[in-house]
């Protein structure tokens, strides 16, 4: 016996946008949960659903059954699976994160702050196996 997963905000994804269910009412029978934020965000990923998107993110506003009912009857059905953009590793902010031994959140704050000798500085003092503590 197959056990069933929980629905998800990609569930409900793929039924406004391939499945069409006619109404809010027919996703909510369903059991599909309308995560505004979730929703506009991969909308906003497809090159044929952004403006859609971007229209609802003006109008936060409106009610869960509003926002879906647009979608519903606004874009035209198909698949839409969009890879979701992922944070870039940034070689300057881990230089600086173990350099000064920081978090990286905190690091990316800093990396406007370095000129480029002061970066390739901290590189070489890390590549001899330096570390804050052994400093």
């Amino acid at each position: 016996m197959a056990s069933q997963s929980k629905p998800n905000a990609f569930a409900t994804i793929n039924a406004i946008s391939s499945t069409r269910p006619l109404t809010y009412a027919d996703l909510e029978e369903q059991g599909l949960p309308y995560e505004p934020f979730l929703i506009n965000r991969a909308f906003s990923l497809c090159s044929d659903s952004v403006l859609a998107a971007s229209l609802m993110n003006q109008h936060p506003q409106l009610s869960k059954a509003a926002q879906a009912t647009f979608y519903i009857h606004t874009l035209r059905p198909r698949r839409r699976f969009e890879k979701w953009p992922k944070a870039l590793d940034d070689d300057r902010a881990t230089t600086i994160a173990k350099y000064y031994g920081m978090s990286m959140r905190e690091a990316k704050l800093h990396v406007d702050l370095h000129t480029s000798e002061q970066y390739t500085a901290m590189a070489a003092v890390l590549k001899t196996g330096a570390t804050p503590s052994r400093m």
